[in-house]
Order: C-alpha cells, then structure tokens, then sequence
C-alpha cells in the first residue's frame, strides 16, 4: 500500500505491483480454461458488442497495444474462439467476431472474472482496515 506523501515513481511501482497481483488471482481463477487475464478480458469485450469489430478497436477497451491484441487474437482463432473476415466496405479492414465457443467461453468466464475480482478487492480493503 502506498500514501499520496509518497514519491510518484513508488506509487507507480505500487499501483503496478496491485495491477499484476489482480492479474494473477484473475489467472489462478481461469487456469482450468486455459486462458489468462488478457485474453479472457478480450473475450468479455467481444462478447459484449453486437457485431464484428477491427482488432485495434479492442486496444482502448482492454488497455493493450494493437499489437498483444493481434496476439492474443492469433490464438484465440487457433483455439477456435474467434474468426477473421475481411470488411465488406474496405477489403483492407479486417473484423474479428466471436465464434459460437468464444460466446460460450465468455458466458462461463465472466462469473469467474468477477468472484475472483470481487475476492481480491474485499482481501485489500481487510488488510487496509
């Protein structure tokens, strides 16, 4: 934990080491699925919008560069989870979409996202009481 008194740079490392803390009880909770934070939070996001999107709309949502994203969504196609079809208005443009698995993954995950999210939070809030 860190004050406001403190230097930025160690509210930084702070703040970092609680984000990574997150992100590994957030993988502890999806290890049976195979699937880490990145690219479980890709998968919410997808599963949460209506039509295809382009890889770099999932950037800003997920806070990742357009590259991880790219990725995380190379393997999610191999698994099956997602799929890939050029923009119908710009042929350049590519659109992923989730595949019927990657609904169902989202929809089995985000209970779990938000048990193991919830769990972490009410642990630091009793530590800092």
């Amino acid at each position: 934990s860190f004050t406001l008194t403190e230097t930025p740079i160690a509210c930084a490392v702070a703040l970092t080491k609680r984000a990574n803390a997150l992100s590994l009880a957030i993988d502890r909770a999806l290890a049976t699925y195979d699937l880490r934070w990145p690219a479980a939070l890709a998968l919410l996001v997808l599963a949460d919008w209506d039509e295809p999107h382009k890889i770099s709309d999932l950037a800003a949502p997920t806070g990742s560069v357009p590259q991880s994203i790219t990725e995380l969504m190379d393997r999610a196609e191999r698994r099956g989870l997602i799929s890939r079809e050029h923009s119908r208005i710009d042929r350049r443009v590519v659109l992923i979409d989730l595949m019927p698995a990657g609904r169902d993954l989202a929809v089995a995950i985000r209970p779990l996202v938000e048990q193991a999210a919830a769990a972490f939070f009410a642990e630091s809030e009793a530590v800092r009481a």
